[in-house]
């Protein structure tokens, strides 16, 4: 469904918007956000309408995370767990401890999506700091920050993974 070009440049009138629709713009471009941030992570066929999936609990409250586990193994569960972390990383890291607690999950892949969540909340933050702080050099100082995360984040699944084959 496409907008109209004639109401793409009209401004909206905030003042007599709805709570409810003013909440719903910033969520809109999140999951759009999303959604292109993983069709370029190599997760072509996810479309918009996914999303709607993904939130929430299925059936017989099956997770998203177990869904995608079930559907993609892993590496779905990790692709889930990042989409958490953008919106919710304490929801994210919980749903995996809970999951690991019930068995559906080894603790070892409950682990590694919790990093991934955590992960992906701070460099979430990044574009923030930079909008609202304006000043490159705390912008470079949150960067390296984050990029060192990520790298203790690699060497600590790499580990882990690494002691795991080990004991095989």
């Amino acid at each position: 469904m496409s907008i109209p070009s004639a109401l793409i440049n009209t401004p909206v009138k905030t003042k007599d918007m709805l709570i409810g629709a003013l909440l719903r713009v910033p969520a809109q471009a999140i999951h759009r956000r999303i959604v292109r941030e993983l069709n370029a992570a190599g997760f072509d066929e996810l479309r918009l309408p996914h999303i709607a999936v993904l939130q929430f609990p299925g059936p017989d409250g099956v997770r998203p995370g177990t869904l995608a586990e079930r559907a993609l193994g892993e590496a779905g569960f990790y692709a889930v767990s990042a989409l958490g972390g953008l919106v919710s990383s304490a929801s994210a890291v919980a749903s995996a401890a809970n999951l690991a607690s019930t068995g559906t999950l080894s603790p070892m892949v409950a682990g590694v999506g919790a990093i991934v969540a955590s992960l992906a909340s701070a460099l979430v933050n990044l574009p923030i700091v930079s909008r609202v702080a304006r000043d490159r050099r705390l912008t470079r100082r949150v960067a390296v920050v984050i990029g060192g995360l990520l790298l203790v984040a690699a060497l600590g699944v790499g580990a882990q993974l690494l002691m795991a084959e080990m004991r095989r």
